[in-house]
């Protein structure tokens, strides 16, 4: 009975250890490169547009001629 309980508790343990190192390779690996969040990509944070508001179509360069 008590063999059960240990066995438990160790295998609770090697997946919390092994969680945590999964965790720090995600830290490693991620460390260098800076979150993005909404706020920061945003050129004009302060302002709401209405609901259900649409972009106006723009005339965008195919690649083809003169862009001028």
């Amino acid at each position: 009975m008590e063999k059960d309980v240990k066995a438990k508790a160790d295998d609770v343990l090697a997946r919390e250890i092994c969680d945590l190192k999964e965790a720090m390779r995600n830290l490693q690996t991620t460390r260098g490169n800076k979150s993005l969040e909404y706020e920061d990509l945003c050129v004009q944070p302060d302002i709401d547009l209405p609901v259900g508001y649409k972009l106006p179509k723009f005339d965008t360069f195919n690649g083809i001629g003169d862009p001028q």
